[in-house]
C-alpha cells in the first residue's frame, strides 16, 4: 500500500533535500531486535527513517535493537534505503542528505558521495582529537535548519498507538505497521 501511494505521489516529493534520522521505541513485551537503552531507561527498538524535504517518509532501514546507536550498520541500511528508492523510480542524484551530528562518520559520508549526493551533516566535535586538515566539508546551515520536518514526521508517527509503544513480537509485523503509518501520512499530503 505504501509503495502504491508513493508511486502516485512521487511527482510531488521534494527530493532535493533528504533527511535521515532514527527513533527509539519502548518495548513492553518480549520481541525480536530489543535491548536496554540507557537514555530511555527501558528496552527499545530503533528504526532509521528517511524523509523528503517536506517530511514525507520515503524509505526506512531495518529494525535494530535499542542498545545500538543510529550509526550501527549504517552503510548496509543506507544502501538498502537507496536501493528501495531506485526500485520505486525515485531519483535522488544531486540531492542534499541532511543528518544530525550522530551520523557524522566517514563511512556514511562515503556512501552518500558514492551515490552522487551531498552530505549536509554537522561535524561531531567529539569524534576528533585534532582539527580536520584539508578541504572544508560541505555544510549549509540554512538547509540543515529545515530538518525540523523530520521531528514533525516522528510526532505524526507517534500519534499511532501501535508505534508509540511496541507490543509486536516480530520485526516484520512492526515494520509493516510503520509502512501503514507512512501510507496514511502520504494520504494527508
Amino acid at each position: 500500500m505504501f509503495e502504491s501511494y508513493l508511486e502516485i505521489q512521487k511527482d510531488k516529493l521534494d527530493t532535493e533535500k533528504l533527511n535521515l534520522d532514527g527513533t527509539h521505541t519502548l518495548v513492553k513485551k518480549s520481541a525480536q531486535s530489543v535491548d536496554y537503552q540507557h537514555h530511555k531507561k527501558g528496552r527499545t527498538s530503533n528504526i532509521l527513517i528517511m524523509t523528503d524535504g517536506k517530511g514525507i517518509p520515503i524509505a526506512s532501514g531495518g529494525i535494530i535493537s535499542g542498545n545500538h546507536n543510529d550509526l550501527y550498520q549504517i552503510v548496509p541500511q543506507y544502501a538498502q534505503m537507496m536501493k528501495d528508492l531506485k526500485n520505486r523510480g525515485i531519483c535522488v542524484e544531486n540531492s542534499i542528505q541532511n543528518a544530525d551530528k550522530v551520523f557524522d562518520s566517514k563511512k556514511l559520508r562515503r556512501a552518500i558521495h558514492r551515490r552522487k549526493m551531498y552530505a549536509n551533516i554537522v561535524e561531531n566535535k567529539r569524534n576528533r582529537k585534532t582539527k580536520k586538515r584539508g578541504k572544508k566539508r560541505f555544510f549549509n546551515q540554512d538547509i540543515y535548519d529545515q530538518r525540523f520536518v523530520n521531528e514533525r514526521t516522528f510526532a505524526w508517527i507517534d500519534s499511532f498507538r501501535t508505534l508509540l509503544i511496541r507490543f509486536d513480537s516480530l520485526d516484520s509485523s512492526w515494520l509493516n505497521w510503520h509502512y501503514l503509518a507512512f501510507a496514511l501520512i502520504l494520504l494527508k499530503v
